[in-house]
């Protein structure tokens, strides 16, 4: 997939229970002195409301490998960009894999589910 300006992709099924691993793939090709942030995690949604969960990851040109470990029975999210994240989610809804692109610079991502 690919962002060209700032926004949120996030996956069609979501989990509600059990352990899912997945991996980003981030690859920027700016000009070496622009950077840029992004939330991954997950997007919880229950009833109407919408909400990210997720670890920060900062990027800059070149590749960026970003490995997420939801588990839904512990309501437990783990971010591994070069240090891990730990994050607690919410008792109930579901989980949608997620990304939040949060600059305006052309972003490549490259994805696998259930590694």
């Amino acid at each position: 997939m690919v962002f060209e300006k700032a926004g949120t992709q996030f996956a069609n099924y979501g989990y509600s229970f059990g352990e899912h691993l997945w991996e980003f793939k981030l690859m920027f090709d700016g000009e070496d002195e622009m950077n840029g942030i992004m939330i991954v995690g997950v997007m919880n949604r229950r009833f109407s409301n919408n909400k990210m969960f997720g670890g920060v990851v900062n990027y800059c040109k070149g590749v960026v490998r970003v490995r997420v470990l939801l588990d839904a029975n512990k309501k437990r999210l783990t971010v591994f960009s070069p240090q891990a994240q730990e994050v607690d989610l919410p008792k109930d809804g579901l989980f949608y894999p997620a990304l939040q692109n949060k600059t305006k610079h052309v972003l490549k991502v490259g994805y696998k589910f259930e590694l």
